[in-house]
Parts: structure tokens; sequence; C-alpha cells
């Protein structure tokens, strides 16, 4: 494995530019699935905004998909120094967790669309695969278990934003008030030199 890093401890490009698109599509996602609920059940109005809601959540999974490569290729650069070993550990947890959700969530969404017989739509284009397993459930299977999926899936996503919420926090603090962090991800910004 090599290094995510470049020489001055800074992730690479394109570990940076993984994580703020993917931020940006994640942060969409929870405005599109509020908006998504709002609207009247079973209406060409929610289905609509489903249709963006399904296409957005499908992209983050490509996109998570190349970041896990990313990822696997190149180890994460290490943390200040001055960072205290819990929360190294704590770090490193959060970090898995957000790898397993962003994941973890898109599947379940692909999973809930393959339970009917229509086509998924991805951006306009129709053509997305069904999971063959959840396709091929029979009714009185599928009803019960389709339940749980969507259960888990709105738990997840709640799971995340919590995390995101936490993330953002820590950097901030750490930016502020410990060794800073927000260099290694913000190309303009630059190394401390006390680091």
């Amino acid at each position: 494995m090599n290094d995510q890093s470049t020489d001055s401890g800074r992730y690479r490009s394109a570990a940076i530019t993984l994580h703020w698109i993917m931020a940006a599509l994640i942060l969409t996602q929870f405005f599109v699935a509020a908006y998504m609920g709002s609207q009247p059940d079973d209406s060409v109005a929610q289905d609509n905004v489903e249709k963006v809601h399904v296409s957005i959540g499908l992209t983050i999974f490509l996109f998570a998909v190349a970041r896990l490569v990313v990822r696997l290729m190149y180890r994460a650069p290490p943390l200040p120094a001055g960072v205290p070993q819990w929360q190294r550990g704590l770090a490193k947890a959060s970090h898995m967790t957000f790898y397993f959700l962003i994941l973890a969530i898109p599947l379940t969404g692909w999973s809930l669309k393959s339970f009917f017989p229509r086509p998924i739509s991805f951006w306009g284009f129709e053509g997305w695969p069904r999971l063959p397993w959840f396709s091929s459930l029979p009714p009185e299977q599928g009803a019960p278990l389709y339940g749980q999926v969507e259960s888990f899936h709105g738990a997840m996503a709640g799971l995340l934003m919590l995390l995101l919420l936490l993330h953002v926090g820590a950097a901030l603090l750490h930016q502020f008030k410990g060794p800073p962090v927000l260099w290694r991800m913000l190309p303009f910004m630059r190394r401390p030199p006390n680091l």
C-alpha cells in the first residue's frame, strides 16, 4: 500500500476531490430526501423527486467505490503528532463507519427499488439493473423484508447525519484548539509551520 499523502502530509488530490464531491452529494441528498418526504404519498411530484433521490444515491455509491479503491491503494497521511491516542482511535473508527455507511446506504436504497418490477431510473436512463435476489422474492416474503430494509436505510441515514456533524465539529475543534488538520484536506490551505 502506498502513502495516500504527498510529501507535505496532505491527502492526495484524488482523495481530496472525492471527499468534497461526496460531501456535496451527501448534503444534497439529505435535502432531497426531506423534500421527497414532504410531497403527497404516491404523487407524481413525489415520484419525480424520488427519481432524483435514487440517482444521487447511485452516484454516491459509484463515488464511494472509487473512494474505497483510492483508500486501498494509498495509506492515509498520519495525524499530527499532538493528537492524543484516543482521538486517533476515534478518528479511525469514524472513518471506517463512514466507509460502511456510504456503501451500505445506497445499497439498501438500490435494494428497495429492486423489490418492484419497474425499471430503475439513473439520471433519466431507465436501464439501471435491479438486484436479482430482491426482485425474485414472492410478495409474501418481499413485503415484510421491504419494511425492514426501509427502516435500516433510514436509520443509517440518520447515523450518517450524526457522524457528519461530529466529523465537522472535530475538524473545527482541532483547527482552532489543537493540532490543525483542515490543511490536509483543503488544497488552498498551507501546512502550519510548526507541524
